[in-house]
């Protein structure tokens, strides 16, 4: 939904530099889709179990704020417009994010979209296991009442999808900065440039279903 994910590897480069820690874009890039404990592990991996976890993301979170307070928060190319179908469609509609609840009305508040256009909003603290587990969306769809593949997960990362395509659900992958797998794009039971031709795609459907 936002365009976060160039902000979050800068901002982690950025944060392990003033740290005393030489990264590249590969590391954080490991942990998009991921939730703050999963992250925590990885960084740790990579770096040593010394490394100050914590320190690190006060760092890298006010790096964000910051940028983000200077340019502002964009959306993905085609998300208000995507909205907008779906409300009109009476799509039932939920966020299943590994970002903390704070973090997503704080972004939802940011760029004006109603937290009510949602039926439910999930986040990846309250489980212990983050993407590329499927717990998140199993639950999500527990939530909404209707089962795994009737459901259609919109995804741009390796976790996601693969997250999306345990779960059993239907997957449409919108590609970003995250480097995909050749077995995340067989998983993914779509594949587009940007949010508005999920609108394309839904209408095919309906069509082919009629």
């Amino acid at each position: 939904m936002f365009d976060t994910e160039s902000l979050w590897v800068s901002s982690a480069i950025n944060a392990c530099k003033q740290m005393e820690y030489k990264i590249t874009e590969k590391l954080p890039t490991l942990c998009i889709g991921t939730n703050k404990e999963t992250t925590k592990n990885i960084f740790q991996k990579h770096l040593g179990n010394t490394f100050d976890f914590e320190t690190f993301y006060l760092i890298s979170r006010d790096i964000m704020k910051e940028e983000i307070k200077k340019e502002g928060l964009k959306t993905k190319k085609g998300l208000l417009e995507l909205l907008s179908y779906l409300k009109d469609k009476n799509y039932l509609l939920a966020i299943a994010s590994s970002s903390t609840k704070k973090v997503i009305n704080d972004y939802l508040k940011l760029t004006n979209i109603d937290k009510n256009n949602f039926y439910k909003i999930v986040s990846g603290e309250d489980f212990k296991e983050s993407k590329p587990n499927p717990d998140i969306f199993i639950k999500t769809c527990e939530l909404l009442n209707v089962k795994p593949n009737e459901a259609i997960v919109l995804e741009d990362s390796n976790n996601g999808i693969t997250a999306a395509y345990k779960a059993g659900c239907k997957t449409i992958l919108i590609p970003d900065i995250d480097i995909l797998k050749d077995q995340t794009i067989k998983m993914a039971t779509y594949q587009v440039q940007s949010l508005l031709e999920v609108i394309d795609i839904l209408e095919n459907n309906i069509e082919s279903n009629k």
